[in-house]
């Protein structure tokens, strides 16, 4: 019997990816505790009494009290979470490490298939062509050696990861199987926004940009997860007795037969997003100067002389945001106006500005602001000012108010109400220097 402390009970950790992954979570009756990957379990757990060393798999993890958890499930629900993921990302990162000197000895390097998706005709994009085939030899001539059966057809491989992610996904649409297919789906969906514009339900092109994201993101598991599990395939290629080692050598040798086509497929989404952005942009545009009244008082606005005074951009989330910035000014966390705002937009880039992300965007209310040469148009604010505006921060993680600094209202020329196409013009303002306000 090896000196240590007696397992008090362990939970299997099952993954439930494209791949299987388990880990193993060990706790002592003196409440220590070990979070290891599958194989290396097995290992420790033979070892650890002379009666569990020639056990079978099964039979050795009922010798002790085992529970069985989705992993996922676990993350999100159990306090112990986190720390468990942070240490199995650190042992495979480890495990990584620790099987280098297979890879030296077939002469091979894993990490270089990640750069795939960037592929060209330069000459290290040949270089990591060479290596992909030098991995996938390997690989398959394990499989061929030890009478391991694997699917060499690309194009049902592909079926059946699509069918898997498939299978998980919430979204309305399928998962793309093929290059024509992504650019199939994507004619449909565009032919869609023009058929049902103006009725009461409008296939949008933010919409067709969101799902095909979507398919993106859902397709990408599928080497993200082989790529995060290459320390099975260097455990197997050492090991005859590793844990699943058929599988993981079948898994990996259908994923290099598809990988190149695969890639394909992902990044054909990737211009498809680019181009309905494109569209969706000169849609906008052609909307936008259509409506002649709105594109001449837009001129209007940001009319100025720009040897005298420059003009700044600033995008705030609603109008309601907006018109108060009209009224009591600019609120601002310092003074670096860089740090909030744009220089000398053109028309163009007043009507297509924008950030944020899929689920929040910015850009739909642009305050207009003007700043005299030679002259300094950001204060801090009073006391009584921060009490009373008490501005926020969109960003994320950012608690504290953003009011230490304000630009007065005498220097905001207006507001682009582009949702709306309406223009709030304050330019017929004057200003008074010598009380820093506005007056009629």
């Amino acid at each position: 019997m090896i000196s240590q402390n007696k397992i008090k009970d362990l939970i299997i950790l099952n993954d439930n990816k494209l791949i299987d992954e388990k880990y193993v979570y060990i706790t002592f009756d003196n409440k220590k505790e070990k979070i290891m990957l599958f194989n290396d379990a097995i290992k420790f757990l033979k070892k650890y009494s002379i009666s569990n060393r020639f056990k079978k798999i099964d039979d050795l993890f009922s010798s002790f009290h085992t529970s069985f958890e989705d992993f996922e499930s676990f993350k999100k629900n159990d306090k112990r979470g986190y720390y468990v993921s942070d240490i199995i990302y650190k042992e495979k990162s480890k495990k990584n490490m620790e099987l280098q000197n297979i890879e030296k000895k077939y002469n091979i390097n894993i990490a270089q298939l990640a750069n795939m998706y960037w592929l060209d005709d330069s000459n290290m994009s040949k270089k990591i062509l060479g290596m992909y085939e030098k991995i996938k030899t390997v690989i398959l001539n394990e499989c061929n050696k030890n009478k391991i059966n694997y699917c060499k057809n690309s194009t049902e491989i592909i079926k059946a990861i699509a069918s898997k992610i498939e299978n998980s996904n919430t979204e309305e649409i399928n998962v793309c199987k093929s290059v024509e297919e992504v650019d199939k789906l994507f004619e449909t969906r565009k032919k869609q926004v023009k058929e049902n514009n103006n009725k009461e339900y409008e296939y949008s092109y933010d919409k067709i940009e969101l799902d095909f994201k979507n398919m993106q993101f859902n397709m990408s598991q599928y080497p993200s997860d082989m790529f995060s599990s290459s320390y099975q395939l260097l455990g197997a290629l050492s090991d005859k007795n590793y844990y699943n080692r058929e599988q993981i050598l079948k898994n990996w040798a259908e994923f290099l037969i598809v990988l190149k086509d695969y890639i394909k497929i992902i990044n054909e989404f990737d211009k498809c997003i680019n181009q309905v952005s494109e569209e969706k942009m000169k849609n906008n545009l052609d909307n936008y100067y259509s409506n002649l009244d709105f594109i001449n008082e837009l001129e209007d606005l940001i009319d100025h002389d720009k040897n005298n005074e420059e003009y700044l951009y600033h995008a705030t989330s609603t109008l309601e945001d907006g018109l108060n910035v009209l009224d009591k000014g600019l609120f601002m966390a310092s003074d670096d106006l860089s740090s909030t705002t744009f220089s000398e937009f053109s028309i163009p880039d007043i009507l297509t500005y924008e950030y944020g992300n899929d689920f929040r965007k910015v850009g739909d209310y642009i305050i207009v602001i003007k700043k005299p040469n030679n002259q300094k148009i950001v204060r801090k604010t009073t006391e009584l000012e921060k009490q009373e505006n008490l501005i926020m921060s969109r960003r994320i993680g950012y608690t504290n108010p953003i009011n230490n600094y304000v630009i007065e209202p005498a220097y905001i020329v207006g507001l682009v109400d582009r949702k709306n196409q309406k223009i709030y013009n304050m330019k017929n303002q004057i200003i008074d220097n010598t009380k820093g306000v506005t007056k009629l």
